[in-house]
């Protein structure tokens, strides 16, 4: 006994070949059609043509003569040179002279001045004036003040005090010192007391700690700070001279 899929399988095939059947007989129609087209159209084109051939008339007309033509070439005519022409003169630049004036004669005026007596004659003077007896009185010499005056003694080292000068010292540049992160968190305020030595080319050097409160939190900032100042340094006698100065910072927060 056939199985129901076998069944259904076999119906496939033989409907797929009916298919094809049916497509390959319209394919041989449309050929044949074309076919019978062409050849009709072949053959209306082939009658119409004697037709055509005796519309056209057998006899021409006769062409008109032809004329000779005479082609002739001309040579250009060069046209003639420019003639040369000389060049202009510069115009000279004349200044007209001012005209001579006049001679005008001015009449001559002398003033006649009486003549001056420059010997004046003076009153006499009266006998009996009185004559001043004149004493003389001897001069001492006066005590004459040291010209060369007193210096100020020299300080052992050789450097001096802001108290010894005679031109102060003049701060140039001082930068302030920075104000330390661990210290700024912590709220941390106070103050340092700082020493150092002003050399005579006004750089800042020997910077010393003389006291500080907190002791050991801002002293390195200052130490820095410090060292890169500069002074305009104090006189002596009009000369630069070492000086040891001091000065205190102070660390607030605002």
């Amino acid at each position: 006994m056939a199985s129901p899929v076998n069944n259904t399988a076999r119906t496939a095939v033989a409907t797929g070949r009916l298919r094809m059947a049916a497509q390959q007989g319209r394919t041989g129609m449309l050929w044949a059609i074309s076919i019978l087209l062409a050849l009709v159209l072949n053959l209306s084109l082939f009658g119409f043509m004697p037709r055509l051939i005796g519309r056209v008339p057998g006899h021409m007309p006769p062409a008109s003569p032809a004329w000779p033509v005479n082609i002739v070439h001309l040579r250009p005519v060069k046209p003639p040179p420019p003639a040369e022409q000389e060049p202009p003169e510069p115009k000279k630049n004349t200044v007209p002279r001012p005209a001579a004036r006049p001679a005008v004669d001015m009449p001559r005026f002398t003033p006649h001045l009486p003549a001056a007596d420059l010997r004046p004659q003076l009153p006499p003077l009266p006998a009996d004036l009185p004559t001043l007896a004149l004493q003389t009185v001897p001069l001492a010499p006066a005590a004459l003040p040291s010209q060369s005056p007193a210096k100020t003694p020299r300080p052992p080292g050789g450097h001096y005090s802001e108290g010894q000068l005679d031109g102060p010292l003049v701060a140039l540049s001082r930068v302030p010192p920075v104000y330390p992160l661990v210290a700024r968190h912590k709220r941390i305020q106070g103050w340092v007391k700082v020493k150092f030595l002003v050399t005579r080319r006004g750089t800042v050097e020997r910077v010393s700690i003389v006291e500080a409160h907190p002791p050991g939190v801002f002293d390195r900032a200052v130490l820095r700070a410090v060292s890169s100042w500069r002074f305009k340094p104090g006189t002596v006698g009009g000369r630069p001279v070492d000086t040891w100065a001091q000065s205190t910072l102070e660390f607030k927060l605002k």
